[in-house]
């Protein structure tokens, strides 16, 4: 143990030597190797970081789609016809951070901005995988589009206040979303969801993360194979139906007094709870279908 600790504090060393002898104490300010401009470097003993603002003109009212990888994007409202985007990337060597490009490019009449990440890492410490990282948060501000797509693999993803149609799909990363006024549909394996003051029809699906959505103006679809589904609506409901399903998790539905709706609730192995001590009217013509495999229903 106390061979593999030295080893480990060796190695350590050797890469905080070839961090100080690359950067020299350097810093610069301009258009990097990844021909980003508007960017500025800052350099240290281990960690580097470079800060990124630019700017990209869209056509009025078109597609817009945002392929984020591995890292984190927060997408605030914009105006007029140009898309900010600006964040700050660090990572274990000035090649690695360098490496991470940020580009947009034209399909048909969508627009796709595109954040890549090295696949197999860069620069002096390539070989020290467990010393070698890269990460990164960036906010970027969307001016009126058509629609709005958002792809990330581990990445969280953020939206606030967006009014055009949202897709969002990530593996395993967390997706919080405020304030929509379109459709939204959101598809992850392991990701928790947050959904909150949404207007238009909201469609989840998940694997294994849990699902809240709470003050839903719209129509509601929400599927999970393992984690808990809740939603509560929101006083001026204006949706024509709701559904949630969950193989194992629990179903929590908060409905607003006077709510009309026809209730089907059924689970295998749990229990439906407080359906009968309901002030709203569960017979008319909103469906309400409910069901899980194994877990409880619970309708407030």
């Amino acid at each position: 143990m106390k061979r593999e600790i030295a080893l480990i504090v060796f190695l350590s060393l050797v890469v905080a030597a070839l961090a100080s002898a690359s950067s020299g104490g350097w810093s610069h300010t301009g258009r990097s190797a990844t021909g980003v401009s508007g960017t500025g470097w800052s350099g240290g003993l281990t960690r580097y970081s470079r800060t990124v603002d630019r700017s990209f003109e869209l056509a009025p009212n078109a597609p817009l789609e945002i392929h984020a990888s591995s890292f984190d994007v927060s997408l605030v409202r914009g105006s007029g016809t140009a898309l900010r985007f600006r964040g700050t990337i660090r990572g274990s060597s000035r090649a690695l951070v360098d490496a991470i490009r940020v580009t947009m490019q034209q399909s048909g009449n969508r627009r796709i901005l595109s954040i890549e990440a090295p696949e197999n890492g860069v620069g002096d410490v390539l070989h020290l995988g467990f010393l070698h990282f890269f990460d990164a948060h960036f906010t970027i501000e969307v001016p009126p589009v058509a629609a709005l797509s958002v792809v990330t693999t581990s990445g969280d993803v953020a939206a606030a206040d967006q009014s055009a149609p949202l897709d969002v799909q990530t593996s395993s990363g967390d997706v919080t979303i405020d304030r929509t006024r379109a459709a939204l549909s959101i598809r992850t394996s392991s990701g928790d969801v947050i959904v909150r003051q949404a207007a238009g029809v909201v469609q989840t699906q998940t694997n294994s993360g849990d699902v809240h959505v709470n003050d839903l103006g719209g129509s509601l679809s929400s599927t999970s194979t393992s984690g808990d589904l809740t939603a509560s609506l929101a006083s001026n409901w204006s949706g024509s139906s709701l559904a949630m399903h969950s193989s194992s998790g629990d179903i929590d539905l908060g409905l607003p007094r006077g709510f009309h709706g026809a209730l089907h609730a059924v689970t295998a192995s749990g229990d439906v709870r407080n359906v009968a001590n309901l002030r709203a009217t569960l017979a008319g013509a909103t469906p309400v279908d409910l069901t899980s495999s194994s877990g409880n229903i619970i309708v407030h």
